[in-house]
């Protein structure tokens, strides 16, 4: 008797007890808890990051273009404060319309579309204002609209009208978008 107790007992020790499997399980529960947030946001971060030095990209090649543009003698109208440029579209914009400088440096929406090897889901906005200095750039690889009104630069100041996630500016907006925009747009958006 006494042999078939310590025999059961033995082979009882080799095992785990079901608490013993409940407590590991909810341990491996609470260190994933605490830690897929933590990647999920560094993820949205490094996303944000490579956005915004899209934006400030997009925002080097407009200023050159600028630059080319009026060395070829282009030049620009000064009746609106900026003008928007829209990538999801093959037409260059207004700004552009002096058809011998444009022909000497070539369309604007196409040379930059083929730089960045822009995806037909990629969209961006950058302001030019009547001087010709591009001051703001947006873009996304998402489907996130971009309408004219989002940036306006009253008096120098950016300023925006996108309802960033959390009331500020962390390059997401409420609805999951991630956009880069340079220069950085830091404040909370008015609603």
């Amino acid at each position: 008797m006494k042999r078939k107790l310590k025999a059961r007992l033995a082979k009882a020790e080799k095992g785990f007890t079901l608490v013993e499997l409940i407590v590991v399980i909810a341990i491996i529960a609470v260190l994933a808890a605490i830690l897929i947030p933590t990647l999920t946001a560094q993820l949205q971060k490094s996303q944000v990051t490579s956005c915004d030095t899209t934006a400030r990209k997009l925002y080097d090649f407009t200023n050159e273009y600028i630059t080319k543009y009026v060395t070829a003698g282009g030049s620009y109208t000064d009746a609106p404060t900026h003008f928007t440029v829209d990538l999801s579209t093959t037409t260059d914009p207004d700004i552009f319309d002096d058809s011998d400088a444009k022909e000497k440096v070539g369309g604007f929406v196409e040379n930059l579309k083929g730089d960045f090897n822009l995806k037909d889901t990629s969209k961006a906005v950058i302001f030019i204002d009547k001087y010709g200095k591009a001051y703001a750039a947006l873009y996304t690889e998402s489907g996130y609209t971009i309408s004219g009104n989002e940036f306006s630069k009253p008096d120098d100041t950016v300023t925006t009208n996108i309802a960033w996630k959390d009331g500020k500016h962390e390059g997401v907006t409420t609805d999951g978008y991630v956009v880069g925009t340079y220069p950085k747009v830091e404040f909370k958006a008015s609603t």
